[in-house]
């Protein structure tokens, strides 16, 4: 009897709390892994990351299902239009010849209005 009244008196001992999700304890609410590829991917592509290379970090065979998952903002859209504009810009307001050195070696042998076409 003696056992049976110790055994009352001691308190059951409490189960462990689970332990708060990363995302919670980061204060992000729920977080899933998909939600996680699809934010590797858009970061990834906005930082200069090549899609093919995306692609290959994800496991996908095909760049269609890397362009779902691969969200380009529209800052990296006109970042990426202006750096081009300039360069075709350039083209334009460079020398309409091309250099010498860029001159393929059977180039040079023809004087200019002698080669037949």
């Amino acid at each position: 009897m003696a056992n049976q009244a110790a055994a009352q008196s001691t308190p059951p001992a409490s189960k462990p709390q689970p332990a708060r999700p990363p995302a919670q304890q980061a204060g992000l609410g729920r977080v899933t892994p998909h939600q996680l590829r699809y934010t590797l991917a858009t970061q990834a592509i906005n930082r200069g990351m090549s899609l093919e290379a995306i692609a290959a970090l994800l496991g996908h065979r095909s760049l269609s299902m890397t362009r779902v998952y691969a969200r380009i903002a529209d800052r990296t859209v006109a970042d990426e239009y202006f750096a081009v504009s300039e360069k075709v810009e350039a083209l334009y307001d460079a020398p309409r010849r091309l250099p010498a050195d860029a001159e393929g070696s059977e180039m040079g042998k023809h004087p200019e209005g002698t080669h037949s076409t």
